[in-house]
C-alpha cells in the first residue's frame, strides 16, 4: 500500500504542479522581449505583428526592481491591454503577488519579477498594440518594465491542476496512514506460543 500511495502522490504532483509550471514557463517559443519603461520614464506602447502560426500567444510582463513590486490587496502594480484594429483582445491587472525573483547578475542587487497577463487565443493575424501602464498601488519601486511574448503557448487547464492537487493530497494522507499502520504492526508483541496438551503446564491432566 505504501508504494501505491507514493505513486499516487508523485503522479498528482506531476499533474498539479510540474505540468502547469512547465506550461507557463518552458513550453512554446519566445517571440521576443520589448522594453516599455526604463529608469522611471514614461511607458511606451509596443506594436507587434503576430502570424497565424504564433497563436496562442502568452503575454507576460517582467519588472526589474530592488524590492518585490507586489501590490497590496485590492490594488494593482501595472495594467496591460492588447488591441488589434482598436478592438481590445486582452486586458489585465498585474499585482506580482506570486512572482519569483530572478537575478540580473550576481553583482547586481536588482531582481526581475514576472507576472502573466494572459493568453491571446486564436485571434486573427496582424498588428497588435500592447500598452502597459501604472496601477493604483503607491510606493512601488520599479526600475524597468519589459513585455515578453511566447508563441504556441500551452494552456494548463485549471481542472487538471485541481485534479492533480487532489491526487497528491490523497497520496500524501494515504502514505502517512499506511506508514502509521505499519509502525503499529511492527511494535505489536508476537503471539504467545500455544501451550502443550501433555506434560508440565499442559492443558491435559
Amino acid at each position: 500500500m505504501r508504494l501505491f500511495f507514493l505513486v499516487v502522490l508523485v503522479i498528482g504532483l506531476a499533474i498539479g504542479v510540474a505540468y502547469p509550471w512547465a506550461a507557463e514557463r518552458l513550453l512554446g517559443e519566445q517571440l521576443g522581449a520589448w522594453r516599455v519603461q526604463d529608469a522611471g520614464g514614461s511607458f511606451e506602447p509596443v506594436t507587434v505583428t503576430l502570424r497565424q502560426q504564433d497563436f496562442p500567444v502568452r503575454v507576460m510582463v517582467d519588472v526589474t526592481a530592488l524590492t518585490p513590486p507586489a501590490a497590496p490587496a485590492q490594488q494593482t502594480t501595472l495594467t496591460l491591454t492588447a488591441a488589434q484594429d482598436g478592438r481590445t483582445v486582452l486586458a489585465e491587472k498585474l499585482r506580482f503577488t506570486d512572482a519569483t525573483p530572478r537575478e540580473t547578475s550576481p553583482q547586481n542587487p536588482e531582481r526581475i519579477f514576472r507576472d502573466e497577463a494572459g493568453i491571446i487565443e486564436d485571434e486573427a493575424p496582424g498588428t497588435y498594440v500592447f500598452t502597459v501602464g501604472e496601477g493604483d498601488a503607491e510606493g512601488v519601486d520599479i526600475q524597468q518594465v519589459d513585455l515578453v511574448l511566447r508563441s504556441k503557448a500551452v494552456t494548463s487547464r485549471s481542472d487538471a491542476r485541481r485534479i492533480g492537487l487532489a491526487m497528491a493530497g490523497i497520496g500524501f494522507f494515504g502514505l502517512v496512514a499506511a506508514w502509521r499502520i505499519g509502525r503499529r504492526r511492527d511494535k505489536a508483541p508476537p503471539p504467545a506460543a500455544p501451550k502443550p496438551r501433555w506434560g508440565r503446564g499442559g492443558t491435559q491432566p
